[in-house]
């Protein structure tokens, strides 16, 4: 018997994935700063985490960072995340923790997001309902909804409703 002729037995392990990326970015406009972004990935097995952070874009803005993980039971995804981009009222992007569930259901994946920006003065509340389907290799259709509800001044109980209906191809 020759050494082509063995196989290795298949590891049930998977091997953890780790990608760290960055970017730089200037611009010479008269409030922007030089902005330095980065984010981290790992995943192992139905496991993924990631954590991501850029620094303000303009001189009244505020830095940005999150962390966000999911875990697949296989009949289910479930997705957990918080984003910190500073109180809304002193130039951030506001704050808060989101909460998502996606399952495979006849070819499609059907999911939905849960949001919640507990910045003090922009109270706000997301959801959305998404479904995708890939279509060709790499290629993908999706169909978003989603309605959004504002608790607090300076519009309190205002309702926006949103859709998106498109195409997505991934390198």
């Amino acid at each position: 018997m020759r050494r082509d002729d063995i196989q290795e037995p298949e590891s049930r392990v998977e091997a953890p994935q780790r990608r760290v990326l960055h970017r730089y970015h200037s611009c010479r406009c008269a409030t922007a700063k030089s902005v330095f972004s980065v984010g981290v990935k790992y995943a192992v097995g139905p496991l993924a985490l990631a954590a991501a952070g850029q620094t303000k874009a303009t001189s009244t803005g505020k830095n940005f960072a999150s962390v966000a993980g999911s875990y697949d039971l296989r009949v289910v995804k479930l997705m957990a995340s918080y984003a910190n981009g500073g109180d809304i009222a002193t130039g951030g992007s506001g704050k808060g923790i989101g909460l998502g569930v996606v399952a495979p259901v006849a070819g499609f994946n059907i999911g939905a997001h849960v949001a919640k920006n507990s910045d003090n003065a922009y109270k706000t509340t997301a959801v959305e309902l998404f479904a995708n389907r890939e279509i060709f290799k790499n290629t993908y259709a999706y169909l978003d909804l989603g309605r959004t509800v504002n608790k607090t001044a300076p519009a309190p109980d205002v309702k926006a409703n949103a859709y998106a209906l498109g195409v997505i191809y991934v390198f």
